[in-house]
């Protein structure tokens, strides 16, 4: 009777798997399995696995060993655990939390399923953390070491939805496989390099008494094929995601931690594509707030990949991916010993920057994000755009004029006033509308209070940078002979132009306006009393005007007041003069 109860009934269900229809070659495998008394059963027996859809029956390889075998004792039966193996599965069971008894070691299979709870025949659903699951996972080097290979073929579709099941066949409730094996306990594990599944156990039926939660039959899925991610850019709100030419923009690609619990190997990746005219900084990349070099210094070398793996920049062309792989090491760190713990099923950050480059079109960039799961791929997230005003320039090169009609009033060929997405631009013109050459300008805003000058970037041509020393700041020049100054690749604001050079010729007073730009719609000049007191700007045409003589400045508004104020001191300054002279006369 102990006999008995150590060889117990087996059956065991499985963990998931992915896999493509069963295609077992031929025969059995040796039986290395110890009996102690009873009679083997020789007999071929079937195992089922059913999927959901044919990818996950489709092109894996497989390899299987057999752990355990079954022996008649009258009219029951008992599970023997394959020799080879014992010593392997008693440490296995070790590694869970349980110690095999000095007298089972040689059939640790028959102690485990008569645990209470149990440890064997848990589920018929290959997806649960359940015990089962974890002896199958601490097997599964075995079975990829010493297993027997096996490929699998393309199911074929089953339209009666009725009948005895083939290899192949897809019944009525979704794509199955059978296989023909020497009735036994068996180890199976996806040796694929796509989405492989985790590994099972799973078993025949021995004879025709059996405990009732046995089964030979398993529903399978691969891993689970994840969301897509949620990707955002988290400092664009301020100016509706526009940013000027090689200013930083913060990119967040947001996952979801996986559940990698009882496997050996794991991987999960992050997968970004960027589109023409952004380059995103490689150097930037963190995970749930830890830096590359710092996960791997703490969870291991090479725990995280990145691929491009050389170069600090990947400059997008809509194809080329930025892909960050984390191990199961990365993942494992993360869930239970980072600062800022991430548990199953929660959200798994990654961060970077990027930035506009000088290749952006129609002033849109573009990039989206996948994540994998252990192979399975994720669509695409929704693209991301961030925009900028006017194809960046660097303050030098001019845009063509994308309405026509209308046309610039001075210049046809050059932006006019309803001209949208061109940056910004004015010309500098003679009160008689030809160009105004030789005069300069700078570029500010104001930012907390504080004034700021634009100038050339380092983040590569035509790109832009901010500094509070107004000597370091550009000195703009006309783009053409028409005197047009043009400036594209900012962002949304308002800006200050100031004359700090009068064109050749011209007198000295040089006038100062604001910009505003909004994506989308044609710039706004808008003027002041102390920056033009003399009204040499126009709002409505764009441009900026010299004088060559004093008489040439407009006599109208505040520029009429301030030069009929300069006359009347002139004529007081005369008048005074002369009653000096008078008294001094007057005096002798």
């Amino acid at each position: 009777m102990k006999n008995i109860m150590r060889h117990g009934i087996a059956g065991i269900a499985s963990v998931a798997i992915a896999m493509s229809g069963l295609a077992i070659a031929g025969t059995a495998m040796a039986d290395t399995t110890s009996t102690t008394g009873g009679s083997p059963v020789t007999t071929d027996q079937t195992i089922t696995i059913n999927a959901t859809d044919e990818q996950q029956l489709t092109g894996h390889t497989l390899k299987y060993i057999q752990i355990g075998s079954y022996t008649q004792y009258g009219s029951t039966y008992g599970l023997v655990t394959n020799s080879d193996y014992a010593t392997d599965i008693v440490s296995a069971l070790k590694t869970m939390g349980y110690t095999v008894p000095s007298d089972y070691e040689d059939n640790p299979l028959a102690w485990a399923e008569n645990q209470s709870p149990a440890i064997l025949g848990q589920e018929t659903v290959g997806n649960s953390s359940s015990n089962e699951r974890q002896l199958a996972q601490a097997l599964a080097s075995l079975a990829a070491t010493h297993g027997t290979s096996l490929t699998t073929s393309s199911p074929a579709a089953n339209t009666s939805g009725s009948g005895s099941k083939t290899t192949g066949e897809l019944t009525a409730a979704g794509y199955s496989e059978t296989a023909t094996l020497p009735a036994g306990v068996y180890e199976i594990v996806d040796t694929s390099s796509s989405n492989p599944s985790v590994p099972i156990i799973i078993s025949t039926k021995g004879g025709p008494t059996v405990t009732p939660n046995l089964t030979n039959t398993i529903d399978m899925k691969n891993q689970n094929t994840p969301s897509a991610p949620t990707k955002t850019v988290t400092n664009g709100a301020a100016t509706d995601n526009t940013f000027d030419a090689g200013q930083t923009i913060d990119y967040q690609v947001q996952g979801i931690m996986p559940d990698d619990s009882n496997t050996t190997t794991y991987t999960y990746q992050f997968i970004d594509t960027p589109g023409v005219g952004l380059t995103l900084n490689l150097d930037s990349i963190k995970i749930d707030g830890m830096t590359v070099s710092q996960l791997n210094s703490e969870a291991g070398a090479g725990s995280v990949t990145v691929d491009p793996s050389t170069g600090t920049t990947l400059v997008g062309n809509g194809s080329d991916k930025l892909t960050v792989t984390l191990s199961k090491a990365a993942l494992d760190y993360i869930q239970t010993k980072a600062s800022t713990k991430v548990a199953i099923g929660g959200n798994l950050d990654m961060t970077y920057t990027g930035y506009i480059n000088n290749q952006i079109t129609d002033e849109t960039a573009v990039n989206s994000a996948q994540v994998n799961n252990n192979g399975a791929t994720s669509q695409s997230s929704p693209e991301v755009p961030v925009h900028t005003n006017g194809n960046p320039n660097g303050g030098t090169t001019p845009n063509t004029n994308p309405n026509n009609p209308p046309s610039n009033p001075v210049s046809p060929n050059e932006p006019s006033p309803t001209s949208t997405n061109v940056g910004m631009w004015w010309q500098k013109i003679w009160p008689n509308k030809t160009a105004a050459k030789g005069a300069k300008f700078q570029v500010s805003k104001t930012v907390n209070g504080t004034t700021e000058y634009l100038q050339a970037g380092t983040n590569g041509a035509d790109t832009w940078q901010w500094t509070t020393n107004a000597s370091d700041a550009e000195e703009f020049s006309s783009v053409n002979a028409d005197g047009l100054f043009e400036i594209g690749g900012l962002a949304n604001g308002t800006y200050t132009v100031t004359e700090t050079t009068q064109a050749t010729g011209a007198q000295a007073i040089k006038p100062s306006f604001t910009v505003t730009l909004k994506y989308g719609t044609a710039e706004t000049i808008s003027t002041s009393a102390t920056g033009d007191p003399w009204g040499l700007v126009s709002s409505s045409d764009d441009t900026v005007e010299n004088v060559k003589s004093i008489n040439q400045l407009p006599m109208t508004g505040g520029a009429g007041i301030i030069l009929g104020a300069l006359v009347a001191l002139l004529l007081l300054g005369s008048a005074a003069t002369l009653f000096l002279v008078y008294r001094k006369k007057a005096a002798r």
